[in-house]
């Protein structure tokens, strides 16, 4: 009996002092507010828009310029509109021999006209981005696929073609190609996230 008391005193000790710490690492990183999972904005684009649309658009761009690199993933996943493209360039060119990027995407260089609305300033974009930057094919299925395999959710490859039809089995068809870049200011922190 006493037992069980000190170990359910420990164990609410441990939980306060790490509920402590997380506290004051909350207030050392001097963040603007706390979001949990359910509430946090994925999207870049949409979330320096809605900066611009409230007047807080030099306050909030200081956030994505701070990091030494700065992680975008899916470019290209939804089309960006007028504003989205102007705001994604002034991001891009204030990093520019600043600080690194590395962006993630699943459209090729030549598609970027479509997802920025305008092939100019596509232009525009990729040659602040590739000028100090390396570029990494990544081809072959997706980890996501690859795991609904794995789990039986979808049919394996051979199994696929085999289903298809006589004159689809026998022809190769071209995996889906994800494309890394690898972005930074310099020559040698290319070469260090590529590594």
């Amino acid at each position: 009996m006493m037992l069980d008391f000190l170990d359910e005193l420990l164990n609410c000790e441990v939980e306060a002092r790490r509920t402590r710490y997380l506290r004051a690492r909350l207030q050392l990183a001097h963040l603007p507010f706390v979001k949990n999972f359910e509430q946090f904005d994925f999207s870049l684009a949409t979330d320096l828009g809605r900066a611009y649309r409230e007047g807080r658009l030099d306050r909030r761009m200081r956030i994505y310029l701070a990091p030494k690199v700065l992680v975008i993933d899916e470019v290209g996943y939804l089309p960006l509109d007028d504003l989205g493209t102007t705001i994604f360039f002034q991001l891009v060119s204030a990093r520019y021999e600043q600080s690194s990027i590395i962006l993630t995407s699943n459209k090729s260089y030549g598609d970027w006209g479509s997802i920025f609305g305008d092939p100019i300033i596509a232009t525009a974009i990729l040659d602040r981005l590739l000028q100090h930057s390396t570029t990494i094919n990544i081809r072959g299925e997706s980890y996501r696929l690859k795991d609904c395999r794995k789990a039986g959710l979808v049919l394996p490859r051979e199994q696929e073609r085999a289903a298809a039809s006589p004159s689809l089995a026998s022809a190769s068809i071209a995996p889906k190609t994800r494309q890394k870049t690898a972005l930074g200011s310099t020559a040698s922190e290319a070469k260090e996230a590529h590594s």
